[in-house]
C-alpha cells in the first residue's frame, strides 16, 4: 500500500470533501481523486460509496480512515526519529519559561515543534527569572524564554523575540482596582506577590526592592494560580506580563499598567541559551518561537487561530513546503 495515497484518503475522509483534502495535501483535486481511484484498485474493493458530488465511507473505507490515521501517525514518528539520529541531534527538548508571562506564544512554539519531531520528547517548565537563569547555566534547560535583566553576554545565544508590558494584578476590593496605572511604590501598602520556589525566594525579592523600588511586604507563591486566589482575596498584587495591551477589568481581577522609576511599564524578552550547549534543535526552537511572535493578531484570534500556524508553516521533515 503506498503510504501517500493513504494519507490522501484519510485527509478526504477527515474532511468530508476533495477539496480541502487537496489544498491540505498541497495536490490538485483531480490528482486526489486519481490517487483515491488507484488505492481502491490495488485493494480491490470500494472505499468510498459515491452519490453524485456526495460521497461517505463505505464499512472498509471508514475502517481503513481510522486505523490508517494510526499507521501514518507512526510513519511520521519512525522517519523523524530516523531524520533526528542521521543527523545527530537529541531525543529530547527542555523549555524553561518566565512563569508571570501571560502569552500563548511559548505553548504554541511547543506544539509546532512537537509536530516536527514527533519523535523528540519536549517540555517546558516555569519558572523565576533567576531559577531559568541558573537552570540554563547548569544544563537543566536547554533554552529559555526570559526577560532581561542583564547586559547580553557573548557567551550566550540571544534572540530578541519581543517588547512586552508590565501589569499589577489586584483585586477588584482593593484600593488600587480603579486606578488607570501603577509604580511599586504606590503598591507598597500591598504585599508583593512572587511565583517562584522557597528557594529563590530572596533572590528574586532582591530584584523587586533594588529594582523596582518595591518597599513593602514581598510574599510567596508556588504558582501563578495560587498567586492569582491571593490576588482575588485581596491578599497582595500580583505582577504579570504580557506583550497585549490589555487593561482587562473583571469581577474578580483588575489589570492594571505596572510603571518603573522612570515611566516605562515594558520588559525586553529573548530566548536564551548557553553557545556552549546549543544544537540544531535548539536553534530551530528559537526561530519558531520568533516567528510567532512575528504574527501579532488580536488575542482572540491568536488563540484561534495557533494551530492553523502550526499545521501549516510548520511541517515535518520531509514534508513538502507549504
Amino acid at each position: 500500500m503506498d503510504s501517500r495515497q493513504l494519507a490522501y484518503f484519510c485527509a478526504v475522509v477527515r474532511l468530508g470533501s476533495f477539496t480541502k483534502a487537496a489544498e491540505e495535501c498541497r495536490i490538485s483535486q483531480s490528482a486526489i481523486s486519481q490517487q483515491i481511484r488507484a488505492l481502491e484498485t490495488n485493494l480491490g474493493c470500494e472505499l468510498l460509496e459515491r452519490r453524485g458530488r456526495r460521497f461517505s465511507p463505505t464499512q472498509a473505507g471508514a475502517l481503513l480512515a481510522r486505523k490508517g490515521a494510526t499507521v501514518l501517525a507512526q510513519l511520521s514518528e519512525i522517519e523523524a526519529e530516523a531524520y533526528d539520529v542521521a543527523h545527530g541531534k537529541p531525543r529530547r527538548l527542555t523549555v524553561g519559561y518566565l512563569n508571570r508571562y501571560d502569552g500563548w506564544e511559548v505553548a504554541g512554539a511547543v506544539a509546532a515543534f512537537a509536530r516536527r519531531h514527533p519523535g523528540c520528547e519536549v517540555a517546558a517548565v516555569a519558572g523565576s527569572h533567576d531559577q531559568l537563569y541558573r537552570d540554563a547555566l547548569e544544563g537543566k534547560v536547554d533554552l529559555v524564554f526570559n526577560d532581561r535583566r542583564r547586559s547580553l553576554s557573548p557567551d550566550w545565544e540571544n534572540v530578541h523575540l519581543e517588547t512586552c508590558y508590565r501589569y499589577a494584578e489586584v483585586s477588584e476590593a482593593s484600593a488600587h482596582a480603579r486606578d488607570d496605572h501603577a509604580t511599586c511604590g504606590a503598591l507598597c501598602d500591598l504585599p508583593c506577590i512572587i511565583v517562584c520556589e522557597r528557594s529563590r525566594f530572596e533572590t528574586e525579592a532582591s530584584w523587586w526592592r533594588d529594582v523596582m523600588n518595591f518597599d513593602g511586604e514581598l510574599i510567596r507563591a508556588s504558582s501563578t494560580d495560587k498567586g492569582r486566589m491571593m490576588v482575588a482575596g485581596n491578599r497582595g498584587w500580583l505582577p504579570t506580563e504580557s506583550r497585549e495591551k490589555s487593561e482587562a477589568a473583571g469581577s474578580i481581577i483588575r489589570r492594571i499598567p505596572l510603571h518603573d522609576a522612570n515611566g516605562h511599564s515594558a520588559s525586553e524578552y529573548y530566548a536564551f541559551w548557553p553557545k556552549a550547549r546549543g544544537n540544531a534543535l535548539v536553534a530551530e526552537f528559537a526561530e519558531i518561537l520568533r516567528e510567532l511572535f512575528d504574527w501579532q493578531p488580536s488575542t482572540i484570534i491568536a488563540r484561534e487561530k495557533t494551530m492553523s500556524i502550526i499545521r501549516t508553516k510548520f511541517v515535518p521533515p520531509g514534508d513538502p513546503a507549504p
